[in-house]
């Protein structure tokens, strides 16, 4: 269904969309470690 429809070629037709996602996601988990060395790993525990 996924080859049918040709799913697989939507990052290509929206590759602001996914790289915005992707961008978002990675600085969301470097503030992420950052917390955690700033705060010590026992503080989130």
């Amino acid at each position: 269904m996924l080859v049918h429809a040709r799913a697989y070629l939507m990052p290509l037709r929206h590759p602001v969309h996914f790289f915005a996602a992707a961008t978002s996601g990675f600085g969301v988990n470097m503030l992420a470690i950052l917390v955690i060395k700033l705060s010590s790993s026992l503080t989130l525990k």
